[in-house]
């Protein structure tokens, strides 16, 4: 019998959804290279608000659970997986459509490369809106500051 991909996620749309799971195999598979242990607690909280699994086939290997399971970012199928023996790695596949695709990978990027801050001091007036009346008085103009340098290089 032949099924679909879209005909095995529908199958599992009703089970429970799980969200412990190791993310460091799937940010992998997005090109995300972490070591294991990596991700902070505030990292894997964010990432198990976003992604959940369903099995769609599961069995008991010694004392873990294994088979195959689809991953879903914010309700939409992301990337299925199958895992046949307890001591086996986690074989992903990304099945999503291309724009569930770029959401979670900007959502991945965000997470593990937040943008650095450049604001060194905790300064008022940082925050002020600066017209350009306000950035003359700070900053002289082009014609001032080549006089300066004629008058230097007269020197």
């Amino acid at each position: 019998m032949d099924i679909s991909l879209r005909e095995l996620v529908e199958a599992v749309k009703d089970d429970p959804t799980h969200n412990s799971f190791d993310a460091d195999d799937l940010l992998n598979v997005f090109g995300f290279h972490l070591f294991a242990g990596t991700l902070s607690d505030q990292a894997e909280d964010l990432l198990a608000e976003k992604i959940v699994y369903r099995w769609l086939e599961q069995w008991h290997c010694t004392d873990s659970m294994v088979g195959f399971r689809i991953y879903y970012f914010d309700a939409s199928p992301l990337a299925a997986s199958f895992q046949p023996g307890r001591k086996c790695d986690e074989e992903f596949q990304i099945i999503c459509d291309e724009e569930t695709y770029l959401k979670a990978h900007k959502f991945f990027t965000e997470l593990l490369m937040p943008k650095p801050s450049y604001r060194g001091v905790q300064d008022p007036e940082w925050d002020k809106v600066v017209t350009f009346e306000d950035a003359e008085a700070f900053v002289p103009s082009v014609h001032e500051f080549v006089k300066r340098g004629e008058k230097n290089s007269n020197v």
